[in-house]
């Protein structure tokens, strides 16, 4: 597996631990994964130019990356590149119809967002990466949920009395959705699983 753009390497080193064998790539973070987490094969490198062969990965995987290039036209180009045919893609990024979407892009228009320029997707944009670069769509999911989710409300119970009967059904209703269709539009994030023909 691959991993492109893996910040502090948490995802990677998780599925390290599983068994798998994962590479990680970062530009900037490359050091601090190999401090962390030293079953990964870490590369300091940029996502649009990977330094691998053709067809090397049965998996290659970004979150929280696409959205930060305004065109991500080389950066999915390779993805596909260095991804064995009947492997997957798969893409992880802020969705468009969502709460968080609307509070993110005033604070990207007003110049207060900490991590620069973004975009979002939707499950439309997703779909039209399928066509464009010839790939077939596994999956389109969602996840996450801002500003109240289960988690925040365990993290608020801790000073706030709230009952815990209502943490379950949060939590139930979530998992709910999150199974559903409906997580990949009522979603923090959108994610789509590809399949390289």
């Amino acid at each position: 597996m691959l991993e492109v753009g893996a910040g502090s390497g948490v995802d990677s080193g998780f599925l390290a631990k599983l068994g798998a064998h994962v590479c990680a790539v970062d530009y900037a973070t490359s050091s601090i994964i190999v401090s962390k987490w030293s079953t990964v094969n870490v590369q300091q490198a940029d996502g649009e130019t990977l330094p691998f062969r053709d067809e090397s990965f049965d998996l290659v995987f970004s979150q929280g990356l696409i959205e930060h290039f305004k065109n991500p036209d080389r950066l999915i180009r390779e993805k596909i590149r260095v991804t064995k045919r009947g492997g997957f893609i798969i893409l992880d990024a802020p969705q468009k119809y969502s709460l968080y979407h609307i509070y993110k892009s005033f604070l990207v228009a007003i110049g207060c967002w900490p991590m620069g320029w973004e975009r979002s997707y939707s499950p439309f944009d997703m779909k039209m990466i399928t066509k464009r670069y010839n790939l077939k769509l596994v999956k389109i999911t969602g996840w996450g949920s801002w500003p109240i989710s289960a988690t925040r409300l365990r993290e608020l119970h801790s000073w706030l009395p709230i009952p815990k009967g209502l943490l379950k059904l949060s939590e139930r209703n979530w998992a709910k959705i999150e199974e559903s269709p409906l997580s990949s539009y009522l979603g923090m994030n959108v994610t789509a699983v590809f399949r390289k023909p």
